[in-house]
């Protein structure tokens, strides 16, 4: 049985849609559908396909991995999380970290554990504030890291080199999305891999 039934799809559309700010009419135009299909598919009576998903999320300035975790695991939304006791946030974080991609993981374990002399705690929480600027900061932040990364790579000044390294080239198209998403007065931006 999948998870992602019509309806299911629709009501995670009509969140993001509604969290952003727009009607169903503004949300139509954005797509270039009629209003009654924007309906037809909060409703679950039909369904996008992936493209017309992705173009909903961009016009709401989310990620549809955000729109779709609620739909997949519907119990670690059920309460915000400082809510939560700390066994309960242990079994969040185990649900959520076994489905990551491989390197991703590898990279969470490098902040976590690796050698690289900063204090995990201190890493996890400059990403959090990151987080907490507006996104034209966080593009500005991520062009800086970039062009950082970049010249240490060029220079032989990694200081762990044999270190899992992030997937650059992904980050810079990330990094365009970004800056093309704030320029456009969004909140948030659709990643996308290399292709």
């Amino acid at each position: 049985m999948s998870y992602f039934t019509a309806a299911k799809i629709g009501a995670a559309l009509a969140k993001a849609r509604v969290k952003a700010g727009l009607s169903q009419r503004e949300m139509a135009i954005l797509i270039g559908k009629n209003e009654r299909t924007v309906q037809n598919w909060e409703k679950g009576q039909s369904s996008p396909d992936s493209d017309e998903i992705m173009d909903w999320c961009s016009s709401c300035g989310v990620s549809p991995i955000a729109v779709f975790m609620e739909v997949l695991h519907p119990e670690l939304y059920a309460v915000p999380d400082d809510g939560k006791a700390n066994d309960e946030l242990n079994a969040e974080l185990c649900r959520l970290v076994v489905n990551l991609p491989p390197l991703t993981k590898r990279l969470l374990l490098f902040i976590l554990k690796g050698r690289h002399g900063s204090s995990p705690p201190a890493v996890i929480s400059e990403i959090a504030a990151n987080l907490h600027c507006p996104l034209n900061n966080r593009a500005s932040v991520c062009g800086t890291i970039i062009d950082q990364y970049t010249y240490a790579q060029i220079a032989g000044l990694d200081p762990c080199p044999d270190a899992p390294q992030p997937p650059i080239d992904d980050l810079k198209i990330n990094y365009k999305a970004g800056r093309a998403a704030a320029e456009n007065g969004a909140f948030g931006y659709i990643g996308k891999k290399k292709e």
